[in-house]
Parts: C-alpha cells; structure tokens; sequence
C-alpha cells in the first residue's frame, strides 16, 4: 500500500474548512437586518417591562408597529407584520413572536 495522497479524513477536513468560508459569501442576509433589528428591539423592550414592573412600548421603526407591554411584558393588542416575504404574527398575553 502506497503512503501517497490524502486521507479520507483529511479530505473532509479541507472541505469542512472551505465550506465555512464559502457558506456566508452566498447568504444575502441585508432583507433581514430591518426584521432582527425591529425583533432585538421587541425582545428588549419586553424584558424591560418585566424588569421594572413598569409599562414599556417597543421602539417604533419606519413601517412596523408600535407594541406596548404592560408591567408584567404582556401585550394588549395582537399584531401581524409582512417583511420580505416572511410573516411575524404576535400573539396576545405573553406576546410571543411566530416567524413564518
């Protein structure tokens, strides 16, 4: 048997490695950044209400709604948003984002 060439492990090493490079340069990820922001923003104004027991709204972006919460991170009013394609619905209570 020959000691030439590479290793069947090895090769998936190299490709592994070439796929973490290549992977990200095909995602255009720029009709989302407006989506996570808006959700970061959501999630942090929640999290505030819960914190200090005290009524919160949600930053409101050009084109998405403002959510209030009460002292306890509910909302009061269901809302559902059309971004790109991709479907935020919210629910009432807890104020649970379902991205579709």
């Amino acid at each position: 048997m020959s000691n030439e060439g590479f290793t069947i492990a090895e090769m998936c090493i190299v490709i592994f490695a070439l796929g973490l490079f290549a992977y990200p340069a095909t995602l255009d990820t720029s009709p989302y950044t407006a989506l996570s922001t808006w959700a970061s923003q959501y999630i942090c104004s929640q999290a505030e209400a819960i914190a200090t027991s005290q009524q919160t709204t949600c930053a409101q972006e050009e084109g998405w709604p403002a959510i209030s919460f009460n002292e306890k991170g509910n909302v009061s009013r269901a809302s559902t948003i059309y971004e790109n394609g991709r479907e935020v619905t919210i629910s009432l209570g807890t104020g649970r984002l379902v991205f579709k």
